[in-house]
């Protein structure tokens, strides 16, 4: 997506003063670029995606109650992950029509900037693209198309409805059990991984660590 906010070298920051309460997350209000579907580009700051969504729709001159904010590839966030993203970091707002389809809008985007860059080229290489411009571009955007799942195929979930997904997968049954699987495995993973790294801590910084150094 591209807008009109003037990009400059930064320093990227974490969330500073995080607080919990009552099941929300705070943190310190930062800056954040807030985007609409058509790729307009505004600069806000906030501290929770309520904030950022009211100003990003006061900035867009669209109602509030009919929109929600998202990243750049249409997940959906909250609070406790806002508060994990860097400074400037590109959400989209999106009315409830509205739909991301991540793979398709990057692909274009990058046609797109072929396209300028065959145009702003030399004459010599405008004569060489020119005849097949055109037929390159098409086959091109069939090949995007082609990379979006139908929808039916979206929302099967057993091996009977989409027999292709399920290669290598012999003994599961649903899609949901794979990814389940799956995710069971990363967190076990990445817990092991953190303790191994606990432990080896300084004893100084340990009580920090306590709590989760001596579960497991």
């Amino acid at each position: 997506m591209t807008g009109g906010v003037v990009r400059q070298a930064r320093k990227v920051n974490g969330a500073q003063h995080v607080e919990c309460k009552q099941g929300r997350v705070k943190s310190d209000p930062r800056p954040y670029i807030v985007s609409n579907f058509v790729g307009q580009r505004k600069l806000v700051t906030g501290s929770t995606c309520e904030d950022l969504l009211a100003s990003g729709c006061k900035l867009f001159e669209v109602p509030k109650t009919d929109c929600r904010l998202v990243l750049e590839d249409g997940t959906e966030i909250d609070d406790e992950y806002l508060a994990t993203c860097g400074d400037y970091t590109v959400l989209v707002i999106l009315k409830a029509s509205e739909q991301i389809k991540y793979t398709q809008v990057k692909a274009q985007q990058m046609i797109a900037n072929i396209g300028r860059l065959l145009a702003s080229g030399s004459q010599k290489l405008n004569e060489i693209f020119d005849p097949v411009k055109d037929e390159l571009v098409s086959k091109m955007l069939g090949h995007i198309q082609s990379l979006e799942a139908p929808q039916d195929l979206l929302l099967a979930d057993s091996k009977e409805e989409d027999p292709k997904w399920f290669e290598g997968e012999k003994r599961a049954v649903s899609k949901r059990s794979v990814l389940r699987e799956r995710a069971k495995t990363r967190i076990k993973g990445y817990y092991y991984k953190s303790r191994t790294h606990v432990l080896g801590t300084p004893n100084a910084m340990r009580p920090d660590f306590r709590p989760f150094r001596d579960t497991g």
